[in-house]
């Protein structure tokens, strides 16, 4: 497996997850590793993308690293179609060190608060930013328009994914 992320720090952290993985920098809509894959897989990264015209040259980056036959799935957070703004929260401990966060999602802008600790120091941060809140249709539309067919199916958690199937 060939992993790829654009963030330094996304990539180390990754290669201590997954020491046994390929690891290279990379943005997904501009990405040619010069070989082709069975599979590929673009999970809720795609949300970062926050125009249609992005969306379509990361599609264009997973067709061309495609064999013939090959199958690749997006999994955007959410559709336009589906999309309710809401608020999301959880967070994590593992020995000293503990994050919280809290997560509201409204009119395709996402705000995250975070609060740290590691030990007795505790530290807050905000991160905001602008994500692609496309619909159905339009998912569909790229991914034909990029030579897939495609096909518009439920992730585990319920929500939408898209499979691109690039026909023999």
């Amino acid at each position: 497996m060939t992993l790829v992320d654009l963030s330094p720090a996304m990539l180390r952290a990754s290669r201590r997850l997954n020491p046994g993985c390929e690891h290279r920098r990379g943005d997904m809509r501009t990405l040619r590793l010069g070989r082709t894959f069975d599979a590929v897989f673009i999970h809720d990264a795609i949300m970062h993308l926050a125009t249609e015209r992005d969306v379509r040259r990361a599609v264009a980056t997973a067709f061309a690293h495609l064999r013939d036959g090959g199958v690749a799935l997006f999994a955007p957070d959410y559709v336009r179609d589906t999309f309710r703004p809401g608020v999301e929260s959880g967070g994590s401990r593992k020995g000293g060190r503990e994050v919280r966060w809290l997560g509201w999602d409204v009119a395709g802008v996402a705000t995250l608060a975070y609060v740290m600790r590691d030990g007795t120091k505790v530290r807050g941060a905000i991160d905001r930013f602008r994500f692609g809140l496309f619909s159905r249709a339009t998912w569909m539309r790229v991914l034909r328009d990029a030579g897939f067919r495609p096909k518009r199916v439920r992730a585990v958690d319920g929500r939408d994914a898209f499979i691109g199937l690039r026909s023999k």
